[in-house]
């Protein structure tokens, strides 16, 4: 079979076979939902990305970038699973946090703040202290958090003996709040 055949195969197999659809209170895992399966939900995403990484990359070793990157994600994770937001999805410097139930909105923001908290008084103060690199290129640590709350269809993402997880995607997709998320406080704690 050549690759155009196998293509058109394959488009032809994804067009022409429907999602068994169903709606769902948890946010599923690959194993849950089959190729030709799909999951809604009523979702609220938090995207917790790291401003300005290339800065970083730029200004200091490897091994520093390494670090940072690796405390930003973590503690990011610590605090949306805090607020009991589920992680499906890293994609470099960023992390995705997917929040259910009728305060999912409310959950998703106190994250976000709190991110902005804790790169502001627990993660720059002590990369500034123990990085000659990050304090002689002024690098700072800024979060950029976005959410969207939508119905969300969960597919099975990937190919056949090749999926790595399921794929989320919004539908009539909503902006939460548009007002910037850094001009309020939530403590850590």
């Amino acid at each position: 079979m050549t690759l155009r055949e196998e293509l058109t195969k394959a488009r032809d197999d994804i067009i022409g076979t429907s999602f068994s659809t169903r709606a769902g209170t948890v946010v599923p895992i690959t194993k849950d939902v089959g190729y030709n399966q799909a999951v809604k939900l009523q979702a609220t995403y938090l995207y917790a990305d790291m401003a300005d990484s290339s800065g970083l990359n730029a200004a200091c070793p490897d091994s520093t970038v390494g670090k940072v990157l690796r405390l930003y994600l973590d503690l990011s994770v610590r605090i949306i699973r805090s607020r009991s937001g589920h992680i499906r999805s890293f994609d470099g410097d960023r992390v995705m946090g997917i929040f259910l139930g009728d305060d999912r909105a409310e959950r998703a923001v106190k994250a976000a703040l709190q991110i902005r908290y804790c790169c502001d008084e627990l993660i720059q103060p002590r990369i500034t202290s123990n990085y000659k690199s990050i304090r002689e290129a002024g690098w700072v640590v800024k979060p950029g958090c976005g959410i969207a709350t939508s119905d969300a269809l969960v597919v099975r993402g990937g190919v056949r003996q090749s999926s790595s997880g399921v794929s989320h995607f919004l539908i009539r997709d909503r902006v939460v709040d548009r007002r910037p998320l850094t001009s309020a406080f939530v403590a850590v704690g």
